[in-house]
């Protein structure tokens, strides 16, 4: 899979995260599998005094890290639901929260 055969609203959080670099991405909406932004959508950073990040992390040509292939699958897997945090590390993400009902 690569960037360029992404929807909108996910190249849009792949950006979001390459300039976050490191942190956490709060409260965020999943519709359909789509990531949402919405105004209680918070993101916190982490800011690494010694480390600079890539922003330029996709490539639109370029196949996707196995860890942004993974936690796409878990927004399919999702489909309308709320993940309470993704983390965040050199622009990538790194952990995934999800609430789940009983």
């Amino acid at each position: 899979m690569k960037y360029s055969e992404l929807s909108p609203e996910r190249q849009r959080l792949l950006i979001k995260m390459s300039e976050i670099g490191f942190g956490k991405i709060s409260n965020l909406l999943i519709q359909n599998g789509e990531p949402l932004f919405l105004t209680h959508t918070k993101v916190v950073r982490d800011i690494a005094l010694d480390k600079s990040v890539d922003v330029s992390l996709y490539n639109p040509d370029a196949a996707l890290k196995p860890q942004v292939v993974r936690m796409l699958k878990q927004f399919g897997n999702i489909r309308d639901g709320t993940i309470p945090s993704i983390r965040i590390q050199n622009g990538l993400p790194f952990r995934l929260q999800i609430k789940e009902k009983i």
